[in-house]
């Protein structure tokens, strides 16, 4: 069955309580559940007169249609927000939707990552004597330098622990003891 995506949509949009993670019913499965049949039923009018079985898998279509949409949309929102301007920026197609779901914007908040980098500071406020100050171990190329404590720790995590140490030493005794072994044991299997 073609579920009419913008009917969806406008649907979905109509009962935040499949959607609004703000909204106190969001919890509230039992109204979630109505709000999914309600939309079941506008697809298809016959739902209550189908079996069970009919009746999960009608309405895992319509959900999984639905999460799609989604997920489509969020994935172009971080797109777009991450997008660099200028002419070396990679042209983007526009979801077809995104319009008609920006109420979706609401619950959305891209996850930052972490960079080794520093942002460089922009403010005309600042003097060249600040700058240094405000931007510390900016070297002249552009590149954050290394503080201590991160040397410190990339040092530590190569650095081997005693116990690690014994371990080691044992692998390499009981290959030596292995090796002892097989030259005596030459002998009998005609090896010399």
């Amino acid at each position: 069955m073609n579920i009419n995506q913008e009917l969806l949509i406008t649907l979905i949009q109509e009962r935040p309580v499949i959607w609004d993670k703000t909204i106190d019913d969001y919890k509230n499965k039992r109204l979630k559940y109505d709000s999914w049949k309600e939309i079941f039923i506008h697809f298809q009018p016959t739902f209550e007169d189908l079996s069970g079985d009919e009746k999960n898998k009608f309405g895992q279509m319509v959900m999984k249609k639905w999460t799609n949409m989604k997920d489509s949309w969020i994935k172009y929102d971080k797109k777009i927000n991450e997008c660099k301007s200028g002419s070396s920026a990679k042209k983007i197609r526009k979801y077809m939707f995104y319009d008609e779901m920006m109420f979706l914007k609401k619950n959305v908040e891209h996850r930052k990552t972490d960079s080794n980098m520093t942002e460089h500071v922009h403010d005309s406020s600042l003097s060249n004597e600040n700058f240094d100050s405000a931007v510390p171990n900016q070297s002249s190329s552009g590149y954050t330098e290394r503080s201590e404590t991160q040397r410190a720790k990339k040092k530590r995590k190569n650095e081997l622990s005693e116990v690690d140490i014994r371990f080691m030493k044992f692998m390499d005794s009981a290959e030596r003891d292995e090796k002892k072994k097989s030259r005596s044991m030459n002998f009998f299997y005609g090896n010399r």
